[in-house]
């Protein structure tokens, strides 16, 4: 029997999510900690708390322009745009990186900040990134959605290198997203939200404990293939309205809900004033269990990943892309030339866990960056999680083999 494998999923036990802690469960304390960071602010709408922390360095400065790869996700680009700044698309450079030397052509008197992109966990030179943004006063804010958890070679951990850093639910299933202040003169800057956030009323732990279980059910090998089956009898999609994240409920991820208008990147109307009305809730306990969960698991976690990786490395006959070795890989990010009008190849492949990264509809694909175009086309990921066995990586590995593309090398 072929099963329908989920591209993703979080390892954790639902029973020690839920159960009443036997101690303080304070997760954003615990991340400081770990990061060495003077400041850690979590809530519950992806979206919204990204925005929230890109008005907080915009405070008091007439920069407008946040840049950031062409090829990369659309909730960037919304939280950019509901802040009221301007996002400022670059190309990656061929291995899916950013580079200093892409940056030199631009306006440095107009740039508020730097968006180091993590795509699907390639790891941009962070440093050399820092270092820029320094040398023209502006803020790096990294993106640790794909490494949180990890470090690079010199054992200085990922989350730790921007001015600021941000990382939401690829390794944590719980939704929102969580600003990392690096900086001890910018922590005033997010007192007035966290205090905001903190008046509100969190999701109750039985609600939190529901949709966790959920979750854990509908990515689980049997659940997620059942699921399938009843779409494809035509069972109506209600996997939005048991999302654990409000900034994600109802999107068009065909468009991203952005439009390209006038030669920019727009959000549409009815997207922006949803995003206007929601409110941003701190975690609930059972949130910050599973996350605090998983960060304790985190070193028996990348083992088993890495283990994945070195199989798929060994059995494919054409490169994946580079990820770090100390990192929690999500996905196996890798290129294949699979016809855009060919979308049973492309269902085919989703089928066996193997995702379309991002799709060739959104509106930043129209942007005349080269490699950033390439990826939309070509970019695929490979799944690697618990679920995933070594016979299913060795019938992945066929599937992928007949669409190996042309890369840049």
């Amino acid at each position: 029997m072929n099963f329908f494998l989920p591209p993703a999923k979080a390892s954790f036990s639902w029973w020690k999510a839920v159960l009443p802690p036997t101690g303080k469960v304070d997760f954003p304390s615990v991340v400081a900690d770990f990061l060495g960071a003077p400041k850690v602010m979590v809530g519950d709408a992806w979206v919204n708390v990204l925005a929230e922390g890109f008005k907080r360095l915009a405070m008091g400065d007439k920069r407008k322009k946040i840049v950031l790869p062409g090829y990369s996700c659309n909730e960037f680009v919304k939280a950019i745009l509901l802040a009221d700044l301007e996002p400022l698309f670059i190309d990656l450079d061929e291995e899916g990186k950013i580079q200093t030397t892409v940056l030199a052509s631009l306006d440095k008197t107009e740039i508020l900040g730097l968006l180091a992109v993590t795509t699907s966990g390639v790891v941009s030179p962070l440093s050399a990134l820092k270092d820029w943004c320094i040398a023209n006063n502006c803020f790096m804010v990294e993106d640790a959605g794909y490494t949180f958890l990890g470090e690079d070679e010199s054992g200085k951990k990922y989350g730790s290198f921007g001015h600021v850093a941000m990382s939401e639910g690829k390794i944590i299933p719980c939704g929102g997203a969580a600003w990392v202040i690096n900086e001890s003169a910018l922590t005033d800057r997010w007192d007035d939200i966290g205090q905001k956030v903190a008046e509100t009323a969190p999701v109750s732990n039985f609600r939190e404990s529901l949709r966790l279980l959920v979750y854990q059910l509908g990515s689980s090998k049997w659940g997620y293939h059942f699921y399938h089956q009843l779409r494809m009898l035509g069972l109506k999609d209600w996997k939005s309205k048991f999302t654990s994240e409000p900034s994600r409920m109802g999107e068009n991820y065909a468009t991203g809900n952005l439009e390209w208008k006038d030669n920019r990147i727009v959000m549409d109307e009815e997207q922006h004033d949803q995003l206007k009305k929601i409110l941003i809730r701190p975690w609930n306990r059972v949130r910050q269990q599973c996350a605090l969960q998983i960060l304790k698991d985190r070193k028996k976690l990348m083992k088993e990943r890495k283990r994945l990786v070195e199989l798929y490395r060994k059995l494919l006959e054409f490169p994946a892309l580079e990820l770090p070795q100390n990192a929690m890989p999500v996905r196996l990010p890798i290129l294949l030339n699979v016809p855009l009008d060919s979308p049973e190849i492309i269902k085919n492949l989703a089928s066996g866990g193997i995702k379309k990264q991002y799709p060739p509809s959104w509106p930043m694909y129209q942007l005349p960056l080269p490699n950033s175009q390439k990826y939309y086309r070509e970019a695929f990921s490979l799944p690697l999680h618990h679920s995933v066995s070594d016979s299913d990586i060795r019938k992945i590995v066929k599937q992928v083999s007949p669409y190996r593309s042309e890369t840049f090398a």
